[in-house]
């Protein structure tokens, strides 16, 4: 009974030490971005520096908040290019330069990145709310709104659920 337990603690060792080894996260220059993401900041952001870039790659999404909604991209290469701007924005993009999350935490995201129902749907039922964050997610998108409740769309931009 003792050896099996020390032996289930060392396998649990060597697990945590595997997604650990697997999660690169390192800055990088911002020479090295992509050339979309920094178009994407020009127009989406105009005269906001990028204090910050870095690069985390791993293998799988080890975070499990949501459900195991971003569990295994298609590639089960979950690369994620994350910028900070220099205002507090936070921005993650794919390995193409496509962005997959937006937080500008008390700021509005710009409109032009929000799907048109969606925004559509947040100004009829969420007058006077600003969308402050946008998550792409697997079956469509995440937002948070500026009074803190959180809504689920399809990719047609159709309401999954609302969580307030």
């Amino acid at each position: 009974m003792k050896k099996s337990g020390i032996l289930l603690a060392a396998i649990i060792c060597m697990m945590m030490q595997t997604v650990s080894a697997s999660a690169q996260d390192r800055f990088i220059s911002i020479e090295q971005l992509p050339q979309t993401i920094e178009a994407f900041i020009q127009k989406h952001f105009p005269g906001q520096v990028i204090d910050y870039a870095n690069i985390d790659s791993e293998f799988a999404d080890t975070d499990f908040d949501d459900d195991f909604d971003d569990a295994f991209d298609d590639n089960f290469d979950n690369t994620t290019y994350e910028v900070c701007l220099n205002n507090g924005i936070e921005l993650d993009f794919d390995m193409n330069g496509n962005w997959k999350k937006v937080d500008c935490y008390y700021m509005t995201v710009p409109n032009q990145i929000i799907p048109t129902p969606i925004a559509q749907y947040v100004d009829t039922h969420f007058d006077g709310h600003d969308i402050v964050k946008i998550d792409k997610k697997h079956y469509g998108y995440e937002i948070e709104l500026s009074n803190g409740v959180e809504a689920k769309f399809n990719h047609q931009g159709e309401l999954i659920s609302i969580d307030d």
